[in-house]
């Protein structure tokens, strides 16, 4: 099949930083030679976009995907209870890795029906920091 338009933009790398009122899309484990499993998450931004980010195996609740895990439920699972995750509502904060990719890097509960975002400062990363 030919291409006969090509559309320009919209994707990931076109997501400023910011706070987006999202979807968890996807939730996969990975491996990496450099950390071993990780889990993969996919969040589908309201318009359309996917961004991802990803956490550690752990799933106590002081660890990040614990907490992204809690803040798409809205509430604290018991220990052992089995949930589902995907297709939850929430709001995501993306900011831009080392190469200027954007990653999310946090999850939040979502707005309260007619609640607004208020775009996020710009966060420093490790790369700019002088030690």
């Amino acid at each position: 099949m030919t291409e006969d338009v090509f559309v320009f933009g919209g994707d990931a790398t076109d997501i400023p930083p910011g706070t987006y009122p999202a979807k968890l899309t996807s939730l996969m484990t990975k491996t990496s030679d450099a950390f071993g499993d990780f889990r993969a998450w996919d969040f589908t931004l309201d318009t359309g976009s996917v961004v991802g980010g990803a956490s550690s195996m752990a799933t106590g609740s002081k660890s990040k995907g614990g907490k992204w895990a809690m803040a798409l439920l809205g509430r604290k699972p018991s220990a052992g209870e089995k949930v589902t995750l995907i297709g939850l509502p929430c709001l995501v904060v993306v900011t831009l890795d080392a190469k200027d990719w954007p990653k999310v890097t946090d999850v939040l509960p979502p707005l309260v029906k007619g609640a607004t975002v208020a775009p996020a400062a710009p966060q420093a990363t490790s790369d700019d920091l002088p030690f």
